[in-house]
């Protein structure tokens, strides 16, 4: 995972101006890695090299990380060994989805089913990291500061005239945060 939310850019956030580097370093970490596997994909532009998929006999493959900014390989790999790579010019890459099809005409027509493998190797991200998914990770760096702030056990506190309530959030999330990614969040079906 990346962490693509900044220190200076969590510490705009009032709540976090005060918080050290170190543990703002940790916090930017974590929230980073929550709106990733929130989204189930990832954002900063990174190469992934030799990604491993299972093909399911479709004319269509759709890679985890989009958008797409460069294919390098794809390779049909069979367990008994053998392998086809098929070239780049090969294929039709929908980058903004990280949809991959088979260019009308050429001689494959079908993602391979196991115990074959595709193999593929590509660059996909974002450069720079989209506004709304940084806005949602500085917000949630500091849900998490504001929950270690906190008993984990307690469910209300008292003290003279201010009272609170915690409710339960199992949500990876502050709600929020899931409103700004809810657009990039990856959903196959």
């Amino acid at each position: 995972m990346s962490t693509f939310l900044t220190n200076e850019r969590a510490r705009r956030l009032g709540v976090l101006a005060d918080v050290d580097e170190d543990r703002l370093s940790e916090l930017a970490a974590a929230a980073s890695a929550l709106v990733e596997r929130h989204c189930k994909r990832r954002f900063a532009l990174s190469a992934y090299l030799d990604e491993e998929y299972e093909g399911d006999g479709t004319a269509t493959l759709f890679l985890r990380n989009f958008p797409v900014v460069q294919l390098d390989s794809l390779k049909l790999v069979h367990a008994d060994g053998w392998q086809i790579e098929i070239p780049p010019a090969g294929l039709v890459v929908q980058a903004a989805t990280g949809r991959i099809s088979f260019r009308p005409g050429t001689p494959y027509g079908r993602f391979v089913r196991p115990p074959a493998k595709v193999m593929v190797s590509y660059t996909a991200g974002f450069d720079p990291v989209p506004g709304e998914v940084i806005e949602a990770a500085a917000q949630t760096a500091a849900w998490l500061y504001s929950k270690a702030e906190r008993d984990p056990d307690a469910s209300a506190e008292r003290l003279g005239d201010y009272a609170r309530d915690y409710t339960r959030n199992t949500e990876p999330l502050p709600a929020a945060a899931r409103a700004l990614v809810a657009t990039y969040r990856s959903v196959r079906v």
